[in-house]
């Protein structure tokens, strides 16, 4: 079996993507090895992809790399057949205990408002309470970024979107580019040197994780 990189939670479990070879076929698996479940794969290509409510709708055809946050919580990119194309890919996690979906292409991104499909994932995060991803949504172009939030009962909140106004340290704008810094004198520094080669106008924010989640979106367009 080959293993891939290792994702490894502060409670000491740990996921990875695994490849089986039986004969000439290949299978990859989601490996969890859990402090209190033990050796489990939550996912198999060729096994049951949960839907949201946990029924079976359709079978895992492709896995990506898994991610595991301190509680030992895991989720995990993906593509399964027995659904239209369009539906195929998704974000599956075992936030609440039990593998769900939590994003499905073209369908709705929960959190989404008015309701917007899900056209393409950029990139994930799995906190202690939160799946965080960024995706690409249907719709008109100054707005199909999103950055949401999906908490353990699989309700989402936009956390930010491109062509929408935030706000930041207690100004309301729109936003054009942010920076951020680890101490004062480092965001100070760090805004001085933008703020010279940006002839748009830059926003400095109080926290880094402010500047460094809109500088993903930034990054992506």
């Amino acid at each position: 079996a080959d293993v891939g990189a290792p994702a490894i939670s502060d409670n000491g479990s740990v996921a990875a993507l695994t490849t089986f070879k039986v004969g000439r076929k290949k299978t990859d698996a989601i490996l969890l090895q859990s402090t209190t479940a033990g050796l489990t794969f939550p996912a198999v290509e060729g096994g049951t992809a949960p839907g949201t409510n946990g029924a079976a709708l359709g079978e895992f055809k492709d896995l990506s790399d898994p991610l595991i946050n301190a509680a030992g919580r895991i989720a995990f990119a993906g593509r399964m057949s027995d659904v239209p194309p369009s539906q195929s890919r998704g974000v599956w996690t075992t936030m609440n205990g039990t593998l769900r979906l939590a994003l499905q292409q073209g369908m709705p991104v929960p959190g989404v408002t008015p309701d917007a499909d899900l056209s393409s994932i950029m990139s994930l995060s799995l906190r202690s309470n939160a799946l965080v991803a960024l995706v690409k949504v249907k719709g008109p172009k100054s707005g199909n970024l999103v950055l949401v939030a999906h908490n353990n009962s699989h309700i989402g909140t936009v956390l930010m979107r491109t062509g929408n106004t935030v706000n930041v340290d207690g100004q309301e704008s729109t936003i054009k580019k942010i920076t951020a810094g680890s101490t004062p004198e480092v965001a100070d520094f760090v805004d001085s040197i933008y703020a010279s080669i940006v002839k748009a106008g830059t926003h400095k924010a109080s926290r880094i994780r402010v500047g460094e989640a809109a500088k993903v979106i930034e990054k992506t367009q």
